[in-house]
Parts: C-alpha cells; sequence; structure tokens
C-alpha cells in the first residue's frame, strides 16, 4: 500500500519539521475509512476534509476524502508527490501539479505518463525517488531550499506552458488525413 510509504517518509519529515501538514488525497472513495484508520493506527493526528474538520497546529495529516478538489489540494501545497508510482499502477497525472508551478516528487513506475514524465524530468520540474528514504529525503531537501522548491515549480509550469495544445495539434492530424486520398471515397 502506498500510503504505507507516504506517511512513513511523513513521519521522518515531521522529526525535521515538526509543522509540516502531508495532504494526503485517495484516488478512490471505497478507500477513505481505511485510510483514515491507518492514519490513527500509525499515531497521526488527522483530520478529514469531508466532515468539515478544520486543521489545528497539531494536525499532522489532511484527509481529502471528497472528490473533484485535486486542483484545489495542489494549489495549496508546497510540494506535491503524485502517486501511483510505486506500485504497478503506473502513476498518476503529474501535470495537475506542474501547471500550478508545484515542484512534482514521484516514485519510479510511471508507465501511464511515460513520455510526459521523461520530458518533465529533462525540464527540471519533477523528480522520481526510488522508495520511502528517497521521498523523505526529497521533501526535506525541498523543505529546506525555498529557491530550489520555486524554481523546479517554474521550470514544470514553464515545461506544461510550452506544450499547450495537444488537442489542437492532433485534431490537425486528422484532418489531415481525411483530406489525404487513403481517405477519400472513390
Amino acid at each position: 500500500m502506498q500510503e504505507d510509504i507516504v506517511l512513513a517518509a511523513h513521519k521522518a519529515i515531521c522529526a525535521k519539521y515538526p509543522d509540516a501538514l502531508l495532504i494526503l488525497v485517495p484516488r478512490h472513495p471505497d478507500r477513505f475509512e481505511s485510510i483514515f484508520a491507518l492514519c490513527q493506527q500509525q499515531g497521526f493526528e488527522a483530520v478529514r476534509r469531508a466532515q468539515g474538520e478544520k486543521c489545528k497546529a497539531t494536525t499532522q495529516v489532511y484527509l481529502a476524502d471528497t472528490m473533484g478538489e485535486m486542483l484545489l489540494m495542489y494549489a495549496v501545497c508546497d510540494v506535491a508527490f503524485v502517486a501511483g508510482s510505486f506500485a504497478a499502477v503506473g502513476g498518476h497525472n503529474m501535470l495537475e501539479a506542474a501547471v500550478l508551478g508545484k515542484p512534482v516528487v514521484t516514485g519510479e513506475i510511471l508507465f501511464n505518463f511515460a513520455e510526459i514524465s521523461r520530458s518533465l524530468i529533462a525540464a527540471k520540474g519533477m523528480i522520481t525517488v526510488k522508495d520511502q528514504i528517497g521521498l523523505q529525503n526529497a521533501i526535506i531537501t525541498l523543505f529546506a531550499d525555498r529557491n530550489y522548491r520555486q524554481t523546479m515549480g517554474e521550470n514544470g509550469k514553464r515545461f506544461v506552458d510550452a506544450n499547450r495544445g495537444a488537442l489542437q495539434k492532433q485534431l490537425q492530424l486528422i484532418q489531415v488525413a481525411i483530406n489525404s486520398s487513403r481517405f477519400k471515397s472513390a
């Protein structure tokens, strides 16, 4: 379970940054209860968005157990760990965080976004980590260096902005194919 890795990393991060808040956003609603229970079992003070609970100074995990608010969660974070990348899930969409100028950290299993992730790494807007130790070290490094964090976020946003218009490009290619002789009826 990837949440175990993320929570273990967060525990190490909290040792160095006691006021760090993890915003945990489960992808599937049927996992909300079990993930909240896991947070509590691991000793975290956690609150749930769906319950309308507010964070206190002692809150360590904010469980975003709602749907359709991912961009809001990315908007308020300092660093985005995009999950689905420590298991054979293949990663989730890192462009959502990058477009908001957030530095992106992922695991290495990114077959769902292979080309995008290679390009975002090359643009220095995203880094990959192998495991929990790599995750906690990457986030601690980003927390410690505001300039690095900001530059990485700007690099990711610049990459997204430079590559806008993919739909229009695809539609143009389809139009060319339709207009070619091989698609015209005899």
